[in-house]
């Protein structure tokens, strides 16, 4: 949590240079570009990534890790071919042909984002949390840094651009050295190409549901961007890039600590019989309770604090804030319930849920155009977002309490022992 938090001063930090530095068309279509590459790296590892806290021993785990490092390769070969023949029209469909010559970062975003999340896990499964902390901090001062320098030559998106693939790649650099340095030698002797088809047939469900199932919720959050660019133009997409980063912070800060902690935790209270619903309501009650304040001073002052962070011409984002943040404080308690569902082998009911999800915004966003109004667009999307939200928590509380009601020893049962 520590490398998290450093991290986040660095984005806090930077905001209020990088608002003054770049137009909100410049931050509509970086968000653009987030947003393409967010939905093509869920593909890029099959998810295998995720499996690899799970197996009981250690050759499983490092040939799941060896499966997904071999399909972020492949893939990411895969990317150069579809941004060569249709990176242009894709960045011409959406109105934004100014995008297109930086499309070609998105093979290289892919491959170093691959490697890390693959490491990433492998980390988590062993507590290695320090080397998380350290490649999280080389991954905000190389993105921040590069965005100020190149901010200041008013090169537009490009400095918001390179500057996320510059970061990302020195966090995948950062931590790969280090698991190179602590683990080489065990990998090498667990590594083997018959093992990889084994785990590979074991954890289908995680290509086959959890893959799929990402790929929704990226969409069903991106889709804001993908629709609304064309319709409201990117400067209005900007003002929402900036809101939803500035919002955020705090989720991010404790939802990536959370996830590194609350997954193992989890696993091993599902794996012994303990009281994982005890575990998941506090976790979440105690992340509702740490986002009450801010959310209260935002919707409150979220203008007035936009502009004078910002600079004036942030004050509409200030306003978008001020409807963002319902939605925002119920994310922010989010990310354990997430976690539960490799836990609980629910995959297949939370592709569902996306399903559910990537209509239910999509029909928010072009009710928002049908009346022509941002705001309402905007304001339809962040309900539907607090509804979704708040059922998830809901039903994985609810899962997890029969669960436990299962696998805890009632008194009676313990004096039949």
């Amino acid at each position: 949590m520590s490398g998290a938090a450093i991290a986040q001063v660095f984005n806090v930090a930077a905001s209020p240079i990088l608002s003054r530095l770049y137009e909100p068309s410049a931050f509509g279509l970086f968000a653009f570009f987030v947003s393409t590459v967010t939905l093509l790296e869920i593909a890029v590892t099959g998810r295998y990534e995720q499996a690899i806290v799970l197996p009981e021993n250690e050759e499983d785990a490092a040939n799941v890790m060896g499966l997904s490092l071999l399909l972020t390769i492949a893939l990411s070969v895969g990317a150069i071919l579809l941004v060569w023949f249709s990176g242009a029209a894709f960045a011409h469909a959406f109105g934004i042909p100014e995008l297109a010559p930086w499309l070609w970062l998105i093979p290289p975003y892919l491959l170093v984002t691959g490697i890390y999340n693959s490491l990433n896990y492998w980390s988590t499964r062993h507590k290695q949390f320090s080397r998380l902390s350290i490649s999280q901090v080389f991954r905000a001062g190389g993105t921040v840094g590069i965005q100020i320098v190149v901010g200041f030559l008013r090169s537009g998106a490009v400095g918001l651009i390179g500057g996320k693939v510059v970061g990302q790649s020195l966090a995948s650099v950062s931590l790969f050295l280090q698991v190179w340095r602590d683990d080489r030698h065990k990998l090498r002797r667990l590594l083997s190409w018959r093992r990889f088809k084994i785990v590979a047939h074991r954890y289908r469900d995680f290509p086959r549901y959890g893959a799929p199932q990402a790929l929704l919720n990226s969409l069903s959050l991106g889709v804001f961007t993908f629709l609304m660019t064309p319709f409201f133009g990117p400067t209005v997409v900007g003002y929402y890039a900036l809101t939803k980063k500035i919002l955020g912070l705090p989720a991010r800060l404790l939802g990536e600590a959370i996830r590194q902690v609350f997954f193992p935790k989890a696993t091993e209270l599902m794996q012994t019989g303990g009281n994982v619903y005890r575990f998941l309501l506090m976790t979440t009650l105690g992340l509702l309770a740490i986002g009450s304040v801010p959310t209260l001073i935002v919707v409150l002052f979220g203008p007035q604090l936009f502009a004078f962070l910002f600079g004036a011409e942030w004050y509409r984002a200030g306003i978008y804030a001020q409807i963002l943040m319902p939605w925002t404080y119920i994310a922010l308690a989010n990310p354990p319930s997430v976690m539960m569902i490799p836990v609980l082998n629910k995959q297949s009911a939370h592709m569902v849920y996306e399903i559910v999800s990537l209509v239910s915004r999509i029909a928010a966003i072009f009710a928002g155009v049908a009346i022509g109004n941002d705001i309402w667009a905007i304001a339809i999307f962040s309900l539907v977002g607090v509804l979704l939200n708040g059922s998830l928590i809901v039903y994985m509380l609810w899962l997890t309490k029969q669960r436990s009601i299962m696998t805890i020893p009632q008194p009676y049962d313990r004096l039949m022992s």
